[in-house]
């Protein structure tokens, strides 16, 4: 469990205006209260359970922190939003495949589920391949 992660993202979504204090607190008790019979949640898994925020509110919380959420599926290597072109695809710095970012749509169960693990969206290798010309790099369809 990374405290330090649950304390910046309590705080930003407060300051984003998605969840009060109180909400947070209510949130804090019933995580330490868990945390006391061995199941560990993060503040951000008892908020969606609480239903103070949904899962797009989750990922938009985390973009805003910078957290590398997106995972190459061939070698792990994360990425944080802001690293992935607006095009949605990019060649993994990790092992050189062109991977792309798919259309998730994220549920609250599998938001819930991920209890004990950090959220990767997979970045997933592309149907085109990178090739590198004379211009620099281009893509084609495979």
């Amino acid at each position: 469990m990374r405290a330090d992660h649950d304390e910046r993202f309590a705080d930003r979504a407060v300051e984003d205006g998605l969840v009060s204090t109180e909400q947070v607190l209510d949130c804090r008790r019933f995580q330490n209260k868990e945390a006391d019979q061995g199941r560990r949640y993060s503040i951000a898994q008892i908020l969606i359970r609480r239903r103070f925020i949904t899962c797009a509110d989750l990922i938009e919380v985390e973009h805003a922190l910078g957290e590398q959420l997106y995972e190459c599926t061939e070698c792990r290597r994360r990425y944080a939003r802001a690293e992935i072109p607006d095009a949605g695809e990019l060649v993994c710095e990790g092992c050189g495949v062109l991977v792309a970012m798919e259309a998730v749509a994220r549920d609250a169960m599998e938001a819930l589920a991920a209890e004990g693990r950090e959220l990767a969206i997979p970045l997933r290798p592309s149907a085109r391949r990178p090739v590198w010309s004379s211009w620099g790099l281009t893509l084609r369809a495979q």
